[in-house]
């Protein structure tokens, strides 16, 4: 083909091969066929002649054919150029477009800093063009740089804590916040104390933001809870579906509503059963999802390796010591007792001072271990003491335990004071 002749005209050759725009450009080859532009990620709107200037209100000329309020919600709008005052406001500011009728072309966003007027240029992107995320959208009630409140809000507990709030307009417009803290009843933001709004942002339009807090992640997997639980939901229907999954499949991954009163709320999956599709949740939802659709994300939530290091800390064995004075009253008197632990456990040494033993005084020290749960405690050993000690300090050495142990005194002539101390491995 020979693009000679195209070449020329677009150059401006001479006054008979000149580009005309009006009838050359790709825009008007496409209006001359009646094809209307696509909507993409990213367009450029110009601002008609005839508007009238408003920081609301923005009506272009090149956006015909598009449906209506197809840019409701999702997109924003920037000014690129002031065309009656080049670099000055609202250049550059970016403001969220609530509707679009159009039959007019006409824009309705939320409010710019300065009036948006004829020719100017403007662009209409999508959120995620942004780098933003919008995981909400709602107008606060409560006006505080540090508590703003939407009482129309119905969400749980710590729904959006991680994530940031940002007012679209007024004093604090396009400020990200940090929410430290979020309470369903009054739809009450706690933001970073730190780092509050720079002033009461107002009874504003307002956006809710993954947040700094919250990863990236994949999706591995999808499909609907048949059981509603906050700490062990399940899908019934995934043995079925999905035969290669075993045992801990999804161990490490995220669990995600997508509906209902935990959508959105990413949980660390401990365990997952394949046979019946139960997820073992790490955290608990707010409350019970319900049987709503759900994501399966990956994380870099390192499940086993915090079960491994909790194991390896809990085996850190640590020596704990505890004492106190033992009045003698003639009955059997406990010196030392561990009930009712939570494991096994290794009890060290019991010492007894017996100085205050005089000739007359009988004391008999005995010791009792429990070796089933729920059991009684079986004595072990028994010692009786005669009279004055030497040496006066005895020691009863004890054995690891797992239900109970039990060191006892019984004077059973004379009253004395026994001082007393217990090593225990911890």
């Amino acid at each position: 083909m020979d693009l000679t002749g195209y070449l020329r005209r677009i150059m401006n050759m001479d006054v008979n091969e000149t580009f005309n725009p009006a009838t050359d450009s790709l825009e008007a080859i496409a209006n001359a066929l009646g094809i209307g532009p696509s909507v993409g990620l990213w367009m450029f709107g110009i601002c008609d002649p005839a508007m009238v200037a408003s920081t609301t209100t923005i009506v272009t000329n090149n956006l015909n054919g598009l449906p209506n309020d197809i840019f409701n919600g999702e997109f924003w709008m920037q000014v690129l150029l002031n065309a009656s005052a080049p670099g000055t406001a609202p250049e550059r500011q970016f403001r969220r477009i609530t509707d679009f009728d159009s039959a007019t072309q006409t824009f309705t966003t939320d409010a710019f800093g300065a009036n948006v007027e004829a020719n100017d240029l403007v662009c209409i992107v999508h959120e995620s063009v942004l780098g933003m995320e919008i995981l909400g959208v709602g107008t606060l009630t409560a006006s505080s740089a540090t508590i703003p409140a939407d009482n129309a809000r119905a969400e749980g507990n710590d729904y959006f804590r991680g994530c940031m709030l940002m007012p679209t307009e007024g004093a604090c417009a396009f400020q990200p916040r940090l929410i430290v803290d979020y309470t369903g009843a009054g739809g009450i933001f706690t933001l970073d104390p730190s780092n509050p709004f720079t002033a009461a942002p107002g009874l504003v339009d307002y956006v809710i933001l993954k947040g700094q807090l919250t990863p990236s992640y994949d999706t591995l997997g999808f499909g609907t809870l048949t059981v509603s639980s906050t700490t062990v939901p399940a899908d019934g229907g995934r043995a079925a579906l999905y035969a290669w999954e075993n045992n801990d499949y999804y161990k490490g991954c995220l669990l995600m509503p997508l509906a209902g009163g935990c959508r959105f709320q990413p949980r660390p999956i401990r365990s997952y059963v394949a046979a019946t599709g139960v997820f073992t949740l790490d955290e608990p939802f707010t409350q019970l999802p319900g049987l709503v659709d759900y994501v399966i994300l990956r994380s870099a939530y390192p499940v086993q390796r915090l079960l491994d290091i909790f194991n390896i800390v809990n085996a850190l064995l640590l020596d704990a010591e505890t004492g106190g004075t033992l009045t003698a009253d003639g009955n059997e008197q406990t010196v030392y007792i561990n009930n009712t632990p939570a494991g096994i456990f290794e009890p060290l040494i019991v010492n007894i001072d017996c100085t205050n033993m005089a000739a007359g005084d009988v004391t008999v020290l005995r010791t009792y271990y429990r070796i089933a749960a729920g059991g009684n405690p079986i004595k072990k050993d028994e010692v009786t003491l005669n009279g004055a000690q030497d040496p006066d300090l005895k020691n009863i050495i004890l054995e690891p335990n797992r239900y109970g142990v039990r060191v006892t005194l019984q004077q059973t002539a004379g009253a004395k004071n026994y001082d007393w101390e217990a090593i225990t491995r911890i």
